[in-house]
């Protein structure tokens, strides 16, 4: 009895261990992460939620998660800019990126969640500042 229990919960555990729910980056401290200010934008189409600052295999990343809004079209032809700025407010750079997987919520079966990372070193020494701004359009388009 005792071993069909812990073969189960070793089940379990491994289950959600390759379904990658069990998240093993660890967080980046304020020294990691240069005391660098976070900040974040939804769109009409896309909310983001929870971007932070963690450390993947060594390297200083910015991570998070985004979701279709109530009542959004499709989240398709969406991006996240990640846009760098200085103690002056100005913006150094400016990373668009893609959030995977790229369409959420368009059938009952469709994942509801999309996910978005980005390495971050060797950061600009000027950057203080980085916001996580969702975009609805190409990312190849210009942005306003």
């Amino acid at each position: 009895m005792k071993t069909t229990r812990l073969s189960a919960l070793a089940f379990i555990f491994g289950g959600v261990f390759l379904s990658g729910c069990l998240n093993l980056t660890r967080p980046a401290t304020a020294v990691q992460s240069h005391g660098l200010a976070l900040e974040v934008t939804s769109s009409a189409q896309v909310q983001v939620n929870g971007p932070r600052f963690q450390i993947n295999h060594g390297e200083l990343e910015l991570a998070g998660t985004i979701a279709k809004k109530p009542g959004a079209s499709t989240t398709a032809f969406s991006h996240l800019d990640i846009l760098f700025y200085d103690q002056a407010g100005t913006v150094v750079l400016d990373k668009p990126i893609h959030f995977s997987p790229q369409s959420l919520g368009h059938s009952r079966h469709g994942g509801r969640v999309g996910y978005y990372s980005l390495k971050l070193e060797p950061l600009p020494q000027s950057v203080t500042r980085i916001e996580v701004r969702a975009h609805d359009g190409s990312i190849a388009a210009p942005h306003s």
